[in-house]
């Protein structure tokens, strides 16, 4: 699993209160689609989606044409992936593409 600097948190197990509005984290695109990165630049907004794919939910990363971008793997995936289902909208914003590597910053969609 591949995953970044938390910069901030939800809840946990240890019985806190989930706040989906203070939900962030760096960390970096996994499976990247090279034919998407190389379109891809430092400050745009990619949204963040569960995907179904056989008997699981994944959490992917999609630009504004629909395209996969990538797939999320984090500390706070099943946060996220409970937040996005109780209605809350997450975005990927890019922070720099190298190479195959994709850094993103991970919030709430409504975060001003």
């Amino acid at each position: 699993m591949s995953g970044g600097d938390s910069t901030g948190g939800g809840g946990g197990s240890t019985g806190e209160v989930l706040d989906c509005s203070k939900l962030f984290e760096r960390t970096v695109l996994n499976s990247p689609k090279a034919e998407i990165l190389a379109k891809l630049e430092a400050g745009q907004v990619l949204k963040l989606i569960l995907m179904q794919s056989d008997s699981k939910k994944s959490l992917v990363a999609v630009t504004s044409e629909g395209e996969v971008a990538g797939s999320i793997t984090t500390a706070s995936l099943s946060q996220i992936k409970k937040c996005i289902d109780q209605g809350y909208g997450y975005i990927a914003l890019v922070e720099s593409v190298a190479g195959g590597r994709c850094s993103v910053l991970l919030r709430p969609e409504t975060f001003l």
